[in-house]
């Protein structure tokens, strides 16, 4: 508050009051700030967030408030959630982006030849990993029989030996 003087002339001292400015020095971490063109008291200004962070580069509107500061805004990165990869096992001590996870395929599965690091991806998504079952292929050759497969030859399908006339089956080796 301030006071004003009664004057000679009868009238009061002009005064005004002006709405705070907020200013134009506002920076948000991984953010950009479009300022509108006043930064005053209940103005707003759009946050737009970078990829990877908050909803992927959707905006926010922060307001001036009466205290000349800018409200509350952030733009954390997005989270992918637990890292789960079947057939394998998978550790990701961090999930948001853009970290890394591990995967490790178990007994049986191959990953295809793709690494076994795995990013965080700005869409909130880790990347594609597969773990397929190896496969034995149909090249079981025996000296004294042969073998039938089924449809398929990966792990843990089978496939039936017959052993020629006058031999038997005598193990696993």
């Amino acid at each position: 508050s301030r006071n004003v003087s009664c004057l000679p002339s009868r009238k009061w001292e002009t005064f005004t009051c002006s709405p705070v400015d907020c200013g134009r020095s506002l920076i948000v971490a991984q953010g950009n700030v479009t300022f509108g063109s006043s930064t005053t008291f209940q103005q707003t200004a759009t946050i737009t967030c970078s990829s990877g962070y908050t909803a992927n580069g959707a905006t926010q509107n922060i307001t001036c408030q009466a205290a000349a500061t800018w409200s509350s805004v952030s733009c954390p990165a997005v989270d992918c959630m637990a890292l789960v990869v079947a057939n394998a096992v998978s550790v990701a001590p961090n999930t948001r982006y853009p970290s890394v996870g591990m995967v490790t395929c178990n007994p049986g599965y191959t990953a295809n030849g793709a690494s076994s690091n795995i990013s965080c991806l700005a869409s909130g998504k880790w990347e594609t990993f597969t773990c397929s079952p190896v496969d034995c292929g149909r090249s079981l050759t025996l000296a004294q029989g042969n073998a039938t497969f089924g449809s398929l030859t990966t792990f843990q399908q089978t496939a039936t030996i017959t052993c020629s006339t006058g031999y038997t089956a005598n193990g696993f080796t």
